[in-house]
């Protein structure tokens, strides 16, 4: 997952349609991690997939088990820094169909509040990352 800061301190929110709820899902952008890939070099590569844009610095802020329960995969939360439009643009997969936009914490908080951002990996986003925030004086 990536939890993209622009260089004005906006995050990196997603709006895509998602067939388990038949409906669309604010989000952080996310993906599989490629055989072989790096989280952090995934979360970069998904990021720039989803949303076109680069950062210029990314660090793995943490990773958790979002379903122990049903499955064994793993979350990696990774901050990247600086994001910025590229001109390389978006590459989306066939049946991803996206919306992009930056907002404030405390907007994307509001939205998790009202039920437009119902993932539930976005509360472990916002714990890593306000955590990240708190920690690094930044």
């Amino acid at each position: 997952m990536a939890i993209a800061e622009t260089p004005d301190g906006k995050l990196i929110f997603i709006n895509q349609y998602r067939f388990g709820i038949d409906d669309f899902s604010w989000e952080f952008p996310a993906g599989c991690i490629e055989k072989g890939e790096d989280p952090v070099h995934a979360a970069q590569r998904e990021l720039l997939e989803e949303t076109g844009y680069k950062g210029c610095e990314a660090l793995l802020l943490g990773q958790c088990k979002p379903n122990p329960a049903l499955q064994n995969n793993t979350c990696y939360f990774v901050f990247i820094k600086g994001a910025i439009p590229s001109i390389e643009g978006t590459n989306w997969d066939p049946v991803e169909e996206i919306e992009v936009s930056t907002n404030s914490i405390e907007e994307i908080e509001q939205m998790i509040d009202r039920g437009d951002a119902p993932h539930s990996i976005n509360y472990a986003a916002i714990y890593y990352y306000n955590k990240h925030k708190k920690n690094s004086k930044i």
